[in-house]
């Protein structure tokens, strides 16, 4: 079983074959992906793009034993965003510092996430909510790299969560 951290979507845990290439023995301490396929399986994992992201690999049998075929789910389409060339008004640090921590929303959007799917239960990953909060989270988690941060609209919907779901975020502090 391997996934990336972080994993919201419930399709981002992967059951993998492990393979013996005696020509990557002397490696060590890292994951080596298949190149083949129609799709990367890092990509397949919260998006992953093999820049140092960080990786959960499990083999242990009684953990694996509970996971069942019809457990894993399909992988989200996760696309690389664009470069985005916004910019704050000013050019001074304070601005852009300013600029980004108006856009970023990560830390909200992650404990909204854990706090609606403890709640919901074993299915809570499940929950359309959910789902739409782990795509907010797969643009959020880059936002500094690539500048694409969570649009006003989907913020805006975001804090329509907060209206729905009123008491489950005083029980997850």
């Amino acid at each position: 079983m391997v996934t990336r951290n972080p994993a919201t979507h419930p399709g981002d845990i992967r059951i993998m074959q492990a393979v013996d290439r005696p020509e990557l023995r002397h490696l060590s301490n890292v994951v080596v992906f298949s190149s083949k396929g129609e799709r990367p399986a890092c990509n397949m994992m919260a998006g992953g793009d093999l820049d140092g992201d960080v990786y959960f690999v499990c083999w242990d049998p009684i953990l694996l034993s509970h996971f069942k075929p019809e457990m894993v789910l399909d992988a989200q389409a996760y696309e690389k965003p664009d470069i985005i060339q916004d910019r704050p008004d000013g050019d001074s640090l304070a601005d852009y510092f300013v600029f980004y921590l108006e856009r970023d929303v990560l830390g909200k959007i992650a404990n909204l996430h854990l706090a609606l799917c403890d709640q919901l239960g074993r299915e809570g990953p499940k929950h359309p909510d959910c789902i739409f909060l782990s795509h907010l989270a797969s643009v959020a988690v880059d936002f500094a790299k690539h500048g694409q941060c969570v649009s006003k609209v989907e913020y805006e919907h975001l804090e329509k969560l907060l209206e729905c779901w009123p008491d489950f975020m005083e029980k997850s502090t």
